[in-house]
């Protein structure tokens, strides 16, 4: 379609075999661009409306949802690992990602077996853009040897293992955080994401002058609307968890969708997004 303008195209699905309609809208910035070559993948919001013509829908959010026939979900052009203050720091690059929901990260003492999943971290979904990630595993001993998986997942829920890395925790420089106790206020990202029917939210406290900070948790939807309390207590220095199990405050489950954690605390505020399945 032109600029500001929407659009009903029919697609060709499967080789033929069905068709769907590609609904354009005005407020993407795919109206007024060049039609691309075709066959393309199409990725987007995939509705049935069958209360009035019954047919398929696939809704492209942007030209970025328009992709080249067969792309790959990930391009991984770094995985590694190294050992700060005795903690394991696990770092990777993308430089470029298609309907990546995120990356799993899975460790274990064997190359080879055993491996068990110790975080979830959120992806960009599609994006051309290089992004580099990191994640601090905390929980290791000084002296044993770690192997790490990394694993993308996208929204099909295909899974692609990358690794396994190894990495022997170094001896020496204590610290902080080498006793567990964190050095600022964080959200990590909530395991499983997406979830159904209900995920942990892991958050860190550090110490303070006060022997205790105040702290809140709120769930709210992707219009803003707070719909739940999860957490508001005074806490003492140390990494918690929280369980959300996809409810209201009023104790009624929330319909399936994109949801966001707002940690509160004294001068400071966390977010991280969550995806609830149903």
């Amino acid at each position: 379609p032109g600029v500001n303008k929407d659009a009903e195209i029919e697609l060709s699905a499967d080789g033929g075999a069905s068709t769907l309609v590609m609904y354009v809208n005005r407020n993407t910035n795919i109206p007024g661009t060049m039609e691309p070559t075709w066959p393309r993948d199409v990725a987007g919001i995939f509705i049935h409306d069958n209360t009035t013509t019954g047919v398929y829908r696939i809704n492209p959010r942007s030209t970025a949802d328009i992709l080249e026939d067969g792309a790959l979900p990930v391009t991984l052009s770094a995985f590694s690992a190294k050992v700060i203050n005795g903690n394991v720091i696990l770092e990777w690059v993308t430089e470029s990602e298609v309907d990546n929901v995120g990356f799993e990260l899975m460790r274990s003492l064997a190359e080879d077996q055993g491996f068990q999943p110790i975080a979830f971290v959120d992806g960009q979904f599609t994006t051309n853009v290089r992004t580099e990630y990191e994640f601090v595993d905390q929980n290791v001993i000084e002296t044993l040897t770690y192997y790490y998986k990394l694993v993308d997942v996208d929204v099909r829920g295909v899974r692609t293992e990358h690794g396994p890395i190894s990495i022997t925790v170094s001896e020496g420089n204590s610290s902080a955080l080498d006793l567990g106790i964190p050095q600022e206020f964080a959200l990590h990202s909530n395991y499983p994401n997406p979830f159904n029917p209900s995920t942990t939210l892991r958050y860190d406290v550090p110490q303070s002058r006060r022997d205790r900070a105040s702290i809140k948790i709120e769930i709210f939807n992707a219009l803003g609307q707070r719909i739940k309390t999860l957490v508001e207590r005074s806490a003492a220095a140390g990494s918690y968890e929280a369980v959300w199990d996809g409810t209201s405050d009023a104790g009624l489950l929330v319909p399936a969708g994109v949801y966001f954690a707002v940690l509160t605390a004294p001068q400071t505020s966390k977010v991280t997004k969550m995806t609830l399945l149903k």
